[in-house]
């Protein structure tokens, strides 16, 4: 959105923040490593793990990317997101984020921003306590946008 300043530090840091361009329908992408995927004898093959969707206690958020910041660039989604590391990556429109976020009050809200990177200036957040049994729900309803062959994702409890 322009005129949107990030919210940063004394340091210069961006702080946790909800961006304006990250609601309802707009997708957040979130690359999936081999360190994601766990085998699963009970499937028969390999999966995706509850960790893909948890906090990364190091920076005290869940990495994602914009798909609307990458397509506003003039970028393939697909292409931005791949690379020998990131396999695999799957979509979650922001509206699901929000509905699987516990929070009772503003205050305790998961937070959806920005954090560009010198290398990816499409990365944003997603600030707050992520469970275990939330990010299995986060997975459930999320899309395959690059899937992995041989690797499933936990599908939503209805089939759907």
């Amino acid at each position: 959105m322009a005129g949107f300043v990030l919210p940063k530090d004394g340091d210069g840091e961006v702080t946790p923040h909800n961006h304006p361009d990250l609601i309802d329908d707009r997708r957040l992408i979130r690359r999936i490593s081999g360190d994601y995927i766990v085998r699963d004898d009970n499937r028969g093959g390999n999966r995706i793990s509850s960790a893909a969707f948890k906090n990364d206690p190091r920076r005290g958020y869940l990495s994602v990317d914009s798909e609307k910041c990458i397509t506003d660039k003039g970028a393939d989604p697909v292409a931005w997101v791949t690379s020998p590391q990131w396999r695999g990556a799957l979509v979650i429109s922001v509206e699901h984020v929000r509905g699987i976020d516990p929070a009772t009050t503003d205050k305790d809200r998961w937070l959806i921003g920005m954090v560009p990177l010198p290398d990816n200036g499409c990365h944003g957040a997603i600030w707050g306590k992520i469970t275990a049994g939330q990010s299995n729900d986060l997975q459930r309803l999320s899309d395959w946008l690059v899937p992995i062959p041989g690797v499933e994702k936990l599908i939503p409890v209805n089939g759907e």
